[in-house]
């Protein structure tokens, strides 16, 4: 993706105890991810783009933020699905998808999952 975006900084940091989830859940995560930051490049103009992936004994917490353009989030486009499906996706792991953004101020995406009831998933 550098390449198709080469002034785009992108950094990832990671906090708390690394661990290996279950593989539904991590496909899920990295799909979350990769829209986040796909949606950033492709709309909001970013310089930069930050991923935290925070883990904690009994949740993910991960933050995808930018400096791009933001948006007016009252402002829904049509046939615009790519949020509504990213919420869904959260949702089947029993968590969150949340964004803040501002025209001007950049975007933030969390995503929390819950590892308890994420790992009864089938």
């Amino acid at each position: 993706m550098s390449g198709d975006f080469p002034s785009i900084e992108i950094h990832f940091e990671t906090l708390g105890k690394e661990k290996r989830l279950q593989s539904k859940i991590e496909a899920a995560l990295f799909r979350l991810i990769q829209e986040s930051v796909q949606n950033a490049c492709a709309h909001a103009k970013p310089t930069q783009i930050n991923i935290r992936i925070e883990y904690r004994s009994d949740k993910v917490l991960i933050l995808v933020t930018d400096d791009g353009i933001g948006f007016d989030q009252s402002e829904s486009k049509e046939g615009s699905y790519g949020l509504i499906g990213m919420r869904e996706r959260a949702e089947l792991l029993n968590g969150e998808l949340i964004i803040q953004s501002k025209v001007g101020k950049g975007t933030k995406v969390l995503i929390y999952i819950p590892l308890q009831k994420a790992d009864e998933l089938d």
